[in-house]
């Protein structure tokens, strides 16, 4: 079962891509304390599903932000570039994460119900973030159903893949008569569609240069807009800077490089792989995020690790 492999009671890092035709069973669920996990903005090809358990979570995306408390869940549409944060950093915030590719609910060889009942919902411009709540008597069955699928797949038994399916196809037809999409509606091409493209192109060209010492105006240009714009893009998707981003993502890098090395010696090096070029300023922006030095992070992976 493809569970994620890192502890549940240490820092955790969260991957920032999951390709669901690399696993045999194309669903994956995994538990996230967020307070101890520094969640990198992301984007999925999948639908992901949030089942909050206790604590709050602020979700930023398609420029706006939602509060989720203990008893709600989101479900976000492939490819929306979102973030989440705690509400309270110094209170426990838990949530469970179901991701999984809508062709596991319909083959691409049935395009009967492709055409039917998938595509339209994948491509309606009103599929983005759905939230539910306990207190709601519909919302309640999906929250039912995601809880159903979680269980299951921590705790496989014969026959779970098929459960899965079928509470997933529920979920998915709750969607489908939420949102209330006409097949023929052709998408709307918004100002949330055209950040998204351009979040995506300049998110990736980070990550792949985040060593280097970037320039807003590179960032600009690997999307071929104007400095401002890209400034208000990020605003507007992310309510962080491009600076902001990338200075999360050299922190994403290094916690990530921590938890596989915990024995790791120098931090002036390790500061420096990820972009810093004075290891000061590399304690400075890492507790900022982290709330902590990156020594003690080291600790607490290593505590996490023993338990």
């Amino acid at each position: 079962m493809p569970i994620s492999n890192y502890p549940q009671n240490a820092p955790g890092i969260l991957k920032t891509s999951w390709d669901a035709s690399a696993t045999e069973f194309p669903v994956i669920v995994d538990f996230i304390e967020l307070n101890r996990v520094i969640m990198q903005a992301r984007w999925y090809k999948e639908v992901e599903c949030l089942l909050i358990t206790e604590g709050t979570v602020n979700l930023i995306a398609g420029e706006k932000t939602y509060t989720l408390e203990a008893g709600s869940a989101a479900v976000l549409a492939p490819g929306l570039v979102h973030m989440s944060t705690p509400a309270d950093e110094k209170k426990r915030t838990l949530f469970y994460r179901v991701l999984f590719d809508p062709e596991f609910l319909f083959n691409y060889d049935e395009p009967y119900l492709m055409l039917k009942y998938c595509n339209p919902l994948l491509n309606s411009p009103d599929f983005k973030v759905h939230l539910f709540h306990n207190d709601q008597p519909e919302d309640a069955t999906v929250m039912d159903f995601l809880n159903r699928v979680v269980d299951i797949n921590l705790s496989p038994d014969f026959g779970y893949e098929l459960q899965t399916r079928s509470y997933l196809t529920h979920i998915w037809m709750m969607l489908i008569k939420r949102i209330g999409f006409q097949a023929t509606r052709p998408p709307k091409r918004s100002t949330l569609n055209v950040d998204n493209a351009r979040m995506k192109g300049a998110m990736s060209y980070i990550q792949e240069h985040y060593t280097e010492p970037l320039t807003l105006e590179e960032i600009a240009d690997s999307v071929h807009i104007s400095k401002s714009e890209c400034c208000r893009c990020f605003k507007r998707t992310l309510n962080l800077t491009p600076f902001e981003y990338l200075m999360k993502y050299r922190i994403f890098v290094a916690c990530k490089h921590i938890v596989d090395n915990p024995d790791l010696k120098s931090f002036s090096d390790l500061g420096y792989s990820v972009g810093f070029n004075y290891s000061s300023y590399f304690n400075k922006i890492f507790k900022k995020f982290m709330n902590c030095t990156p020594s003690e992070y080291r600790r607490r992976v290593r505590e996490g690790q023993e338990v």
